[in-house]
């Protein structure tokens, strides 16, 4: 796995990758581009990798805004999924808000992600809102 292989894993179960409309090159062509802008500093702050094995297994970024600490893409690659690599860089993400003067994390999935649901919700997070969005075709 690598940073992009990583930023399309963690779109898997966006509105853009599930809507039979919106085609898969651009699904990818869009994480892709969120990645880099990532990486860039203008969608995020901090990126946090985790290695196993000497590969890259997972990341998560992070944006500050005010005093809140926003995850923005996070994924781990399907062969370590079930090894505790999400929960390790849920916790680095909360010791990187509280070293930036975060009082709190927060994250939007998708409702039908259940196991970041699962993971967020063992973790200590809440959830604040359910909303809805539509991609409208003509």
């Amino acid at each position: 796995n690598d940073l992009a292989s990583l930023a399309i894993i963690s779109g898997e179960y966006s509105r853009f990758k599930v809507d039979l409309n919106f085609p898969p090159d651009k699904f990818q062509r869009l994480y892709l581009e969120w990645m880099k802008k990532s990486l860039s500093g203008e969608r995020a702050d901090e990126i946090l990798a985790f290695e196993k094995d000497s590969r890259l297994s997972g990341m998560i970024t992070l944006l500050k805004k005010s005093d809140t600490a926003s995850i923005g893409l996070f994924a781990v690659g399907e062969d370590y999924h079930g090894q505790g690599i999400g929960q390790k860089l849920l916790y680095e993400a909360s010791i990187w808000a509280n070293k930036n003067g975060c009082d709190s994390i927060q994250v939007v999935t998708q409702g039908r992600n259940l196991k970041a649901m699962k993971l967020y919700q063992v973790n200590g997070y809440k959830i604040l809102r359910r909303e809805n969005f539509y991609h409208f075709w003509l």
